[in-house]
């Protein structure tokens, strides 16, 4: 590919992210549990990042369980730790 299609392309990339964070819509993600905070919250490795993230109500968890995140409105202060996935 030529150097301004490839320019081109990377700012397309650029401008479809920065609009994606804007939009309102419910998405889930997919962690770790590397930590118990015994107060309700876990510290959940995201994409190689440590969050700490409350969990819901009536969910068991323990360290190294796979858990999948539930981010409304794309609101990554709102997240919380929805259910545990199977292995």
């Amino acid at each position: 590919m030529s150097d301004k299609k490839e320019i081109l392309m990377e700012s397309i990339d650029i401008l479809i992210a920065e609009r994606l964070k804007t939009l309102k819509f419910n998405c889930c993600v997919e962690g770790v549990v590397t930590v118990d905070n015994a107060d309700g919250t876990f510290d959940v490795r995201i994409n190689g990042e440590i969050s700490t993230i409350p969990i819901r109500e009536g969910l068991t968890l323990q360290v190294n369980d796979i858990v999948i995140i539930m981010i409304p409105n794309n609101n990554n202060d709102q997240k919380w730790i929805d259910l545990k996935r199977p292995y």
